[in-house]
């Protein structure tokens, strides 16, 4: 594979995606494989700043964490970030070769919700669950992309203080309407991950619209077009769909239902 260029000792091979903030390659150092996030300060500098330090926080409170991609290091230079991370050949959920099986959807929810539980645990809150951020490998299922999380000791966090981040169309109702002065944080990943379910049962997004204005208020009445998704995918997704965060099924009680349909599929 041809080299692209070298930087602090690691050797480009391959760019393996881009955004707003930061462009991922493959690269190698001392012959390991590596995931290498460069996030550079001229290109939206502010804000792909903080959400370099947003990710550094949240991966060096993870550590070695299962279901997660593993902080190797991190250096900052005058002009960028970059970030070392574990590298897992495989796809992400917004661009697999087939549609999952049923089982494999429910696994895989499990897979994640388990993820969840363990992060928040942790006090670290991801804020931004959608296809393009789960990588599925034959080492298993893991989440990236953490410049949205959140780490906090509680698990309520000043509306106030949350910025408006995210993937809009798998943002939770509360971070919209903010008539709450406080939020609730496992919650909105609980949202994050109902839409992703509704995702790998269907291969498009729950909510879908032309413009964030005519958008906005499909999600907060939780309107939904369920046409074609399996029953106990609706069953689930009907729980996590509710726009009072408080009357939001909890992830205990997601992993002990998926485990139910799991074993009813089994």
């Amino acid at each position: 594979m041809e080299t692209l260029y070298t930087l602090e000792g690691y050797t480009f091979k391959e760019l393996l995606g881009e955004g707003m903030y930061a462009e991922v390659y493959l690269a190698e150092k001392d012959k390991n494989s590596v995931a290498l996030k460069v996030i550079h300060k001229g290109k939206h500098r502010k804000r792909g700043t903080m959400h370099a330090k947003k990710e550094i926080a949240a991966l060096s409170k993870l550590g070695d964490t299962p279901g997660v991609a593993h902080m190797k290091e991190w250096k900052e230079s005058d002009s960028l970030f970059f970030i070392s991370l574990s590298y897992f050949r495989g796809y992400n959920l917004s661009n697999l070769p087939s549609m999952l099986t049923h089982n494999e959807v429910l696994c895989t929810g499990l897979s994640i919700l388990e993820t969840l539980k363990r992060m928040h645990q942790f006090g670290v809150y991801h804020l931004d669950i959608k296809p393009a951020n789960v990588i599925v490998s034959r080492h298993g299922v893991h989440l990236v992309d953490f410049g949205c999380s959140v780490v906090s000791s509680e698990e309520t966090i000043s509306g106030s203080i949350l910025p408006y981040e995210g993937t809009p169309a798998y943002m939770a109702p509360e971070m919209i309407i903010r008539k709450s002065s406080t939020i609730t944080l496992p919650s909105l990943d609980v949202w994050g991950f109902g839409c992703l379910l509704y995702y790998m049962a269907s291969r498009k997004d729950a909510f879908v619209s032309t413009s964030l204005y005519s958008l906005y208020p499909k999600i907060v009445s939780c309107k939904i077009d369920y046409t074609g998704i399996p029953l106990d995918i609706q069953h689930i997704c009907k729980k996590i769909f509710i726009a009072c965060p408080e009357n939001r099924i909890g992830i205990a009680d997601l992993i002990t239902l998926i485990k139910e349909k799991i074993s009813l599929c089994t």
